[in-house]
């Protein structure tokens, strides 16, 4: 029910929107075949993608810091974080996106990584990235009790019900 009125309560989130993303819809369907649930991975873990990143990003970091530094430590490792973003050549975080990252640090090169959760463009002075997110709003009808879960179109912009 998309009717609003002062005796609707609703609050509203957002997550994070993959689905035009190759590399997610794999890894939802993988993820959703090892983890299975009652919902899926896209509403009921709709952060995973995001660790799976995060793994990846740690195991590239300490690839860098094995064939460009003197030792494996945090902050050789984060040296390595900075070369994830860089101009080079896309890299998807996929089995066969391996060698190529492997390769690009091994030769001292930075790649432009693409994971379940999308690009991973981090703009290295504010170490900030943009990533599309869907905004939904939870209402509770207050004549049946029903809890509604609407997604909100992005021109919607969340319009709060009036206060009485």
């Amino acid at each position: 029910n998309t009717a609003r009125d002062s005796s609707w309560e609703w609050s509203s989130f957002w997550g994070p929107n993959h689905l035009e993303n190759i590399i997610y819809r794999n890894f939802l369907t993988a993820f959703n075949s090892r983890f299975p649930s009652p919902g899926n991975a896209d509403t009921s873990q709709p952060f995973a993608a995001n660790g799976f990143d995060s793994g990846w990003m740690l195991a590239g970091g300490i690839s860098w810091a094995m064939f460009q530094e003197d030792s494996i430590t945090g902050t050789t490792i984060a040296r390595g974080l900075r070369k994830i973003s860089t101009s080079g050549a896309e890299t998807p975080f996929t089995a066969t996106g391996w060698p190529s990252l492997v390769g690009a640090f091994e030769a001292g090169l930075g790649i432009d990584a693409v994971g379940a959760s999308g690009d991973l463009d981090y703009d290295l002075v504010s170490e900030e990235t943009e990533a599309p997110v869907e905004i939904w709003e939870l209402c509770i009808d207050p004549v049946t009790d029903e809890v509604v879960l609407e997604g909100i179109d992005a021109e919607d912009k969340c319009k709060v019900p009036p206060k009485e």
